[in-house]
């Protein structure tokens, strides 16, 4: 009896042991190593071929060496789980560069093509040469992510490609991506390139990332690229970013057959948002081959080769397009530009059209019914082509002074573009020359934290008699910074 009860247990313990899951496996990668080695911390890999080759695991991470350069690209083709990712992140001593990941004759640094994968603190530069489709990071899969990276001289730094849904691209740096995959003056005219993040799957999250001076010399152009560029893609949520001196804040366009990417079906861009982003521009597009280029906030095709695009909605956005700059545009939203095709609300604009340039706070081509456009601040004198909202500011030139911290002789100059911290709003309560009328004035809340972090809302305390907010209530402000008072400007 009591060795039939031995046995029962010795087995039970045995079945127990095969049905644990293994442990996570971590595998080191330094330029030092040897791919002979068995991929230890004291024995690392060396190459990213060798990382490419394995078979990875939910919770198993690959590790690269901070301050080590290697060749890519890197691939990752496994399965990871909502609760446990497989992570590409780094290894070493912290104050250490990130690992620097390159491929000059090849496309692509980084691909992340399974499912649930985490890469962090990676750094991808020159990932292809001019003429091809250079990304520094590759989503292609389902419900990965990147963070805290680093990408530029490329065609794109980041980009969320077809086929793939759910991807994450947060808290990254994309700089001076300068490359293009298509640059001919025409005819036809292709000019493709320099964006800081690329977007043509769907369901992505951008958000809080510093976005700039992605741009390229377009031979049609002059100057062409954006912050983000949605081309074909849908569901997409561009969140609390700083897209500081881009050629476009966010560009969005339609692939229509027979284009390349879509040769036999259209892939509508549809269903897009933007909230608490920043966008700002001292980039003078003077010079350019077309005199009808811009330096633009938004721009969403309606029409022609890259049109429609619909149901847009631009939420508590800050424009500010320096008065120096040549040609530049707040919105534009070409024609026709109805109701189902834009939204826009809560935002702040500021653009000037001085002698020799042709500035406009916005154009909304119209015809039937014109996209849905209230609670706005304008400021500046640049054209207003577009019927003001019921509850717009500024409507008439020169419009409406939002009273920046920045642009009030305290803070660092605008036109230095500081931090997001300029762009918060002047609440002085008994001085009517720094309270803000964009306080407490916007109607609705379309998220609970701005660009730099604060609560969404909070009231805003009364301003002199007649100069702003005189009740308790928590309501949004506009634009992109939900004032806090932190600054010394007296909220």
């Amino acid at each position: 009896m009591l060795k039939r009860l031995l046995v029962a247990l010795f087995v039970g313990a045995a079945l127990l042991v095969a049905a644990a899951p293994a442990s996570a496996a971590s595998y080191y990668f330094a330029n030092d190593g040897s791919d002979y080695y068995a991929c230890t911390s004291t024995k690392p890999c060396r190459t990213l071929a060798e990382a490419s080759g394995l078979a990875l695991n939910p919770g198993d991470r690959v590790l690269l060496k901070r301050g080590h350069v290697f060749s890519g690209p890197l691939t990752v083709n496994d399965i990871g789980t909502s609760t446990n990712y497989i992570v590409v992140t780094t290894w070493g001593d912290s104050a250490l560069a990130k690992p620097l990941i390159y491929n000059r004759a090849g496309m692509r640094c980084v691909v992340l093509a399974g499912q649930y994968i985490r890469a962090s603190q990676l750094h991808a530069q020159s990932c292809g040469p001019n003429g091809t489709d250079s990304v520094g990071f590759r989503l292609e899969g389902s419900n990965n992510r990147v963070t805290y990276s680093e990408a530029d001289d490329n065609y794109a730094g980041f980009q969320a490609a077809a086929g793939g849904t759910g991807a994450v691209i947060s808290r990254n740096h994309s700089h001076h991506n300068d490359k293009w995959s298509e640059n001919t003056c025409g005819p036809p005219v292709e000019s493709s390139g320099g964006f800081g993040v690329l977007l043509n799957g769907t369901n992505a999250t951008v958000s809080q990332n510093r976005l700039e001076n992605n741009v390229f010399p377009s031979c049609a152009f002059g100057d062409d690229g954006a912050a983000v560029e949605i081309f074909g893609s849908s569901g997409n949520l561009i969140l609390r970013n700083e897209m500081v001196n881009n050629n476009v804040g966010s560009e969005v366009a339609t692939c229509n057959p027979p284009a390349t990417p879509c040769p036999t079906a259209q892939r509508l861009s549809t269903n897009n948002e933007w909230r608490y982003n920043i966008v700002y521009s001292t980039r003078d597009a003077g010079g350019q081959a077309d005199p009808s280029d811009h330096t633009t906030g938004f721009t969403f095709h309606q029409s022609g080769e890259y049109g429609p695009t619909t149901n847009n909605r631009v939420y508590n956005n800050t424009i500010y397009l320096n008065p120096t700059s040549d040609n530049g545009q707040g919105v534009v939203c070409g024609t026709p530009c109805e109701s189902d095709r834009l939204t826009m609300k809560q935002n702040i604009l500021r653009v000037e059209d001085g002698p020799g340039v042709d500035g406009k706070i916005a154009f909304i081509g119209a015809t039937t019914s014109q996209a849905v456009i209230d609670y706005n601040l304008y400021w500046g004198n640049g054209a207003r082509e577009f019927t003001c909202g019921m509850k717009d500011l500024g409507c008439a030139s020169p419009g409406l002074d939002p009273k920046l911290f920045g642009e009030n002789g305290i803070g660092i100059p605008i036109t230095t573009y500081g931090s997001a911290h300029n762009f918060e709003l002047l609440c002085e309560s008994t001085n009517a020359s720094r309270y803000s009328p964009a306080l407490d004035y916007g109607l609705s809340v379309f998220g609970d934290l701005d660009v730099d972090g604060s609560v969404v809302p909070l009231d805003a305390p009364n301003g002199p008699s007649g100069a702003g907010d005189r009740d308790t209530i928590n309501e949004p402000d506009l634009g992109a910074q939900e004032s806090r008072g932190e600054l010394g400007v007296g909220c």
